[in-house]
């Protein structure tokens, strides 16, 4: 079976669910379905340049206790460092895309879900790893609350701390606290510093884990491809909102997720493209004037924390580094066209 996608061909391998190491010849979950035809989930991961992070992730699944019966569909998005040969070679149970290019977070599980056949598709980064109980938790819970269209489970960082993943949406306050750092006393954008210890409806969830109805993903068409890296999750979570399908947070499921992987390398244009999203958030679901005072708001930000780093900044390079992340969103806010460009960083760079 073959999809075109961006002008490229792409071999797409037979899915065929995965079974848990540890499991095989056991007797099956009562949620599983023995025929790998009928998966209950599809796991989709997207992958660039996180080979390692990648196999952990992948082991993880393979080794969930229990699981209901499930696929893994892997979009490797042109990575270098050999992901896309390792997943063929030592996880052949997983169908592996290469489109040939990085297509983004949000095209490439739009890929991945055409391919899809579970009831419910996981989306999981590469840089995450799920606990034994996570999968089946999820799905459970969907089954079990009609009223969830989503539901993502408790994230931890590497040293096992709480790593906030519900969120509210971008508005041009929200963006003023993140900006100038006041977000960290207030908690504004996180619930109220909400830590993670209840279940309960949040206004989004972080994509690095997110388990939708596949009924409910199509309804709404799946990720808007306008968003290159970031902000499809909250715009995805407000979509279905908006069609009366709630967003839970479930902390009894749990998922360790390393954070930034992918883009450690660019963490300047990372925050360009944070920005960006948020804007292009704003503009979707808001107003003009909305927009124009979010702008303004993250020039604002942008300026005083610039203006508060530029003595430290002289004298120690990773304050001179910060600086021109400072520098870049101020930048970003006074842009003719701050939206979300498909690549990071700015075009007229490449002509540099």
């Amino acid at each position: 079976m073959r999809h075109e996608w961006a002008g490229r061909a792409i071999a797409v391998a037979r899915p065929v669910a995965l079974q848990p190491r540890s499991n095989r010849g056991a007797v099956p979950h009562p949620m599983s379905q023995p025929d790998a035809s009928s998966p209950v989930v599809s796991v989709i991961v997207v992958s660039y340049n996180t080979r390692c992070l990648l196999a952990r992730c992948l082991d993880s699944l393979d080794a969930s206790a229990a699981p209901p019966a499930i696929e893994v569909l892997v979009v490797d998005n042109a990575s270098a460092d050999g992901s896309a040969e390792m997943v063929a070679a030592e996880y052949p149970e997983a169908t592996l895309l290469e489109p040939g290019e990085n297509l983004g977070f949000a095209r490439a599980n739009n890929l991945a879900a055409e391919s899809a056949r579970g009831e419910h598709l996981l989306l999981l980064n590469s840089d995450a790893a799920v606990d034994p109980s996570t999968v089946g938790a999820l799905a459970r819970f969907l089954e079990e609350h009609p009223a969830a269209g989503i539901v993502a489970p408790r994230l931890t960082n590497p040293d096992g701390t709480h790593q906030p993943s519900a969120r509210a949406f971008p508005c041009a306050l929200n963006l003023f606290l993140e900006a100038t750092g006041l977000e960290r006393l207030l908690g504004r954008t996180t619930h109220g510093h909400f830590r993670g210890d209840e279940t309960r409806p949040v206004e989004y969830v972080s994509g690095a884990a997110l388990m939708i109805r596949r009924s409910l993903w199509r309804e709404l068409g799946g990720f808007d491809e306008g968003f290159f890296f970031y902000g499809e999750d909250a715009d995805l979570c407000r979509r279905a909102l908006e069609r009366g399908a709630e967003t839970w947070y479930l902390h009894s499921a749990g998922a360790l997720h390393e954070g930034g992987a992918s883009t450690a390398a660019l963490r300047t244009n990372a925050a360009i493209e944070g920005y960006r999203a948020a804007l292009l958030f704003i503009r979707k679901h808001g107003s003009a004037g909305t927009v124009a005072w979010a702008r303004l708001w993250i020039l604002l930000g942008a300026t005083l924390r610039a203006v508060a780093s530029a003595l430290p900044a002289a004298l120690s390079p990773s304050w001179r580094a910060r600086l021109r992340t400072y520098l870049a969103v101020a930048r970003l806010a006074l842009s003719a066209n701050p939206y979300p460009i498909g690549r990071f960083g700015w075009p007229e760079d490449d002509a540099r």
